[in-house]
């Protein structure tokens, strides 16, 4: 219908590890989503969060547990037949074609500028991230006398931005660039010790290091928050 409609560019958002899901399942889904020829392919595993219903249903022993290891596995048939479907990963949770990886989402993880419009809407501009308000008729009273409608802001200091530059540049496959995030800090004995935390986790197996750039690896990739939190 959207091809139909005149659009080219075309994405679909998929989950595994779902409740009752089983391998051959998900197998089904990504040959069913790769046949509607999408050109961005959103692969996302189930995670259950403190609060929601699925959580109390767990609780009460109603639902289980997603099961790692088979999340494990339905993550690597994405992998792999997504690549034979001519997809290229290049974010732990997003394959592309070649030329239609998401700009928006790119300028998040490399930590360019962006501009939020409308109420809610996030924005990040030199350093500065400022949130809208939430509420429509606050936004437009806002408006119409002439003011911004921010309902926070806060101000990355240097330090603050090397830590999102680890956090979100870990989950691109090109990795984050080693020199930019030692510019980001002046403190000799910080520098000293996050390069013996970068070499434990690449003797570890978890990150590798290629012509001043270091990446998650394979394995690395399954622990991403917990490397993330290492280097910060």
């Amino acid at each position: 219908m959207a091809r139909a409609a005149g659009f080219v560019n075309i994405n679909l958002d998929l989950m595994y590890g779902l409740p009752g899901q089983t391998l051959e399942s998900w197998l089904s889904t990504l040959e069913q989503a790769i046949a509607l020829e999408p050109t961005h392919l959103s692969c996302y595993a189930l995670t259950v969060e403190d609060g929601t219903r699925l959580r109390k249903d767990i609780g009460r022993g109603d639902r289980t547990e997603p099961d790692a290891v088979l999340q494990n596995a339905m993550e690597d048939d994405a992998v792999r037949r997504l690549a034979e479907a001519g997809f290229e990963r290049y974010e732990i949770s997003n394959f592309s074609r070649a030329g239609y990886a998401c700009r928006h989402n790119l300028h998040y993880w490399r930590g360019d500028d962006y501009l939020g419009l409308g109420p809610s809407a996030q924005s990040y501009l030199n350093g500065c991230r400022f949130g809208n308000v939430e509420d429509l008729e606050a936004y437009h009273r806002a408006l119409e006398a002439g003011r911004a409608p921010v309902a926070e802001s806060a101000h990355l200091s240097p330090e603050q931005r090397r830590r999102e530059a680890v956090v979100f540049g870990l989950r691109l496959i090109e990795g984050i660039n080693i020199a930019a995030l030692r510019s980001g800090t002046r403190d000799g004995e910080v520098v000293d010790e996050w390069q013996r935390t970068l070499h434990r986790l690449r003797d570890q197996g978890l990150l590798e290091e290629r012509i001043g750039w270091i990446r998650l690896t394979d394995q690395g990739r399954r622990w991403v928050d917990s490397v993330a939190v290492e280097l910060m």
